[in-house]
């Protein structure tokens, strides 16, 4: 059952031949393709702090949001009276309540 379980995590990256990774279209999709996904990012947080509820608070801020490390993230959990590890469900309120505290560790610092 363990090993089952753990199959469901595996990502299985495609294995490309050497001469395909050194040719300049290849190479540059491959920018192309992060650039993309770095613009979708800036447009999700264009509209908010991405806050995922299935990560504690701490790394969801600090993985998932540019501009904000773990200094900034420790503060607004100390702000928010929760342990590093705490999680909080995220209604539209709290996720109000984090972006004031977030703007205002900002412009503290």
């Amino acid at each position: 059952m363990f090993l089952s379980a753990a199959r469901l995590w595996l990502v299985f990256k495609e294995k490309i031949p050497y001469g395909v990774k050194k040719r300049k279209s290849f190479r540059e999709a491959r920018i192309a393709e992060k650039k993309s996904r770095l613009h979708a990012r800036r447009q999700q947080e264009a509209k908010g702090y991405i806050l995922n509820s299935r990560r504690n608070l701490m790394l969801s801020l600090v993985l998932d949001n540019h501009k904000i490390g773990w200094g900034r993230t420790k503060q607004i959990l100390k702000h928010l009276d929760l342990h590093w590890h705490g999680n909080v469900d995220l209604t539209p309120g709290m996720r109000d309540k984090i972006t004031d505290i977030a703007n205002h560790v900002k412009k503290s610092l």
